[in-house]
């Protein structure tokens, strides 16, 4: 009896911690498929000097089809917000949330500024 305690004890702490583990990657396949729009926005920025207005004028696909498993859009506004919008197959905690980075700039260089998600699920270069 004592032997099942400790593993219904064990498994109520360990279940959780995997579900967050397991949104986190979700949340990394959003970052790794943002990845080509933030090299657009940076490229067409220094360019330019102001954020491309949306994905045709940064040389990007349509939102729709810069997807992956868990990520549906990525899309680009005209404020240099990348926006990845997480569909049905991602984890409940973040189904339907939209994870943003918003372009920033400082004295001439540029920096990503992450929201849109629980802390706990932001990727570490965005806590």
């Amino acid at each position: 009896m004592i032997v099942v305690a400790i593993i219904a004890i064990l498994a109520a702490i360990a279940l959780p911690a995997y579900q967050d583990y397991l949104t986190r990657s979700q949340v990394s396949e959003a970052m790794s498929l943002s990845r080509g729009a933030q090299i657009a926005v940076t490229e067409y920025y220094s360019e330019y000097g102001v954020p491309p207005a949306d994905n045709a004028t940064a040389g990007l696909s349509q939102p729709a089809s810069i997807n992956g498993t868990y990520v549906t859009s990525v899309t680009l506004d005209n404020t240099g917000t990348i926006s990845m919008l997480f569909g049905n197959d991602a984890s409940a905690k973040i189904t339907g949330q939209t994870l943003v980075m918003q372009l920033s700039t400082n004295g001439g260089s540029l920096a990503w500024n992450c929201g849109g998600i629980p802390t706990k699920y932001m990727p570490a270069v965005c806590r």
